[in-house]
C-alpha cells in the first residue's frame, strides 16, 4: 500500500507538470478559446494518469487490461462532463461579470500558474507602441486622466500638447508606408529629443502624438511646443519632401481642470493652427498664441 501511494504522488506531480506545459502551449494552437484547451488537456493528462497508475496496479496485484479500458472510458466520461459543465458557467454565470476586471474567472488558475501566460500579457500592458517606441493611447487614457486630476488637486500646472504631422498622408503616397513608418520613428525621438526628461510622449493613433508636461505653466508650455517644433522643421522641412508639425496646446487649470475637456481645447487649437498653415504653434489664451515658422 505504502509504494502504490507514492506511485500515486509521483503520477500527481507529472500530472501537475503536464497540465502546465500543454495548456502554455496549446495556447499557440487555440488562442483564448477555452473549451478546447481544457478538453485537450483534460484528455491528455487523465490519459497519461490512467496509463500510470495501471502500470503500478498491475505490478503490485496484476489487474487486467480490461481496469485500464475501463478507467480511461470512466475518465474521459468525466472529462465530457467537466468540459460542458465549464461551459454551462462561463456562458450563463461568469460572461455577465467579465466587464468587472477585478473578478476572477473560472480559467485564472490556470494563468496563475503558467509563467509564460503571465509573462506574454505583462508585455502586453507595458503600454508602449510598437511602431514608434512611444507609450500608446491605452496608456494615454489611463495615465492622462490621473495625471490631470492629480495636477488639479495639488494646484500644480500641466500642459497637454497634441502634435500633428503636416501632410503626411502625402508622405506615405510619395514614398511608401516603409518609408512613413520610419518617419515615424524619427519624429517620435526628436519630440522625446525637445522634451523634458520628465515628459511622457504618446502615439495617440495615425501621424498624431500627445505630450503630458507636468508641472510646467502655458508660457513655458509654449516655448515647449515651439522647441518640438523647430526640432523637426530644421530636421525634416529643409528639402521639398520635408516635413513640418503643427501643435495645439492646452494647459491645467488655465483652460480646463480635466481631461476630456483640456485634450478638446488643445485638439480645436491645433486645427487652429492647420487652418492658419501649418507649421505652427497655437497655445493658451493671453499668451503668445501663435508662432510662426520662420
Amino acid at each position: 500500500m505504502g509504494a502504490l501511494m507514492v506511485w500515486g504522488t509521483a503520477i500527481l506531480f507529472f500530472d501537475c507538470i503536464i497540465m502546465i506545459l500543454l495548456y502554455e502551449r496549446s495556447r499557440n494552437w487555440f488562442r483564448d478559446r477555452i473549451f478546447p484547451r481544457l478538453a485537450l488537456c483534460g484528455v491528455v493528462v487523465l490519459s497519461f494518469d490512467q496509463a500510470a497508475f495501471f502500470a503500478g496496479l498491475q505490478m503490485l496485484t496484476g489487474a487486467g487490461v480490461d481496469v485500464l479500458i475501463g478507467g480511461w472510458i470512466a475518465k474521459m466520461g468525466a472529462v465530457g462532463l467537466y468540459t460542458v459543465l465549464a461551459g454551462v458557467y462561463l456562458v450563463y454565470f461568469e460572461r455577465p461579470v467579465r466587464r468587472h476586471k477585478d473578478t476572477p474567472r473560472i480559467w485564472d488558475v490556470f494563468d496563475t500558474l503558467t509563467y509564460r501566460e503571465r509573462y506574454e500579457d505583462l508585455l502586453a500592458r507595458t503600454g508602449c507602441d510598437a511602431l514608434t517606441g512611444a507609450l500608446d493611447r491605452h496608456s494615454l487614457e489611463a495615465h492622462g486622466h490621473r495625471a490631470v486630476e492629480h495636477a488639479a488637486a495639488a494646484g500644480r500646472p500641466l500642459a497637454l500638447l497634441l502634435i500633428d504631422i503636416d501632410h503626411f498622408k502625402s508622405y506615405n503616397d510619395r514614398f511608401g508606408h516603409a518609408a512613413g513608418d520610419k518617419m515615424l520613428k524619427r519624429i517620435v525621438l526628436d519630440i522625446m529629443a525637445a522634451a523634458r526628461m520628465s515628459d511622457l510622449t504618446y502615439r495617440f493613433g495615425g501621424d498624431e502624438f500627445v505630450v503630458i508636461a507636468d508641472g510646467i505653466n502655458a508660457e513655458d508650455a509654449l516655448s515647449l511646443g515651439e522647441r518640438i517644433r523647430r526640432r523637426i522643421a530644421d530636421s525634416h522641412g529643409g528639402s521639398a519632401d520635408g516635413l513640418t508639425v503643427s501643435v495645439g496646446i492646452a494647459s491645467c487649470s488655465r483652460d480646463a481642470s480635466d481631461y476630456d475637456t483640456l485634450f478638446e481645447i488643445a485638439d480645436k487649437r491645433l486645427y487652429e493652427a492647420k487652418a492658419a498653415g501649418r507649421n505652427r504653434v497655437v497655445g493658451p489664451e493671453k499668451s503668445v498664441r501663435l508662432i510662426q515658422a520662420r
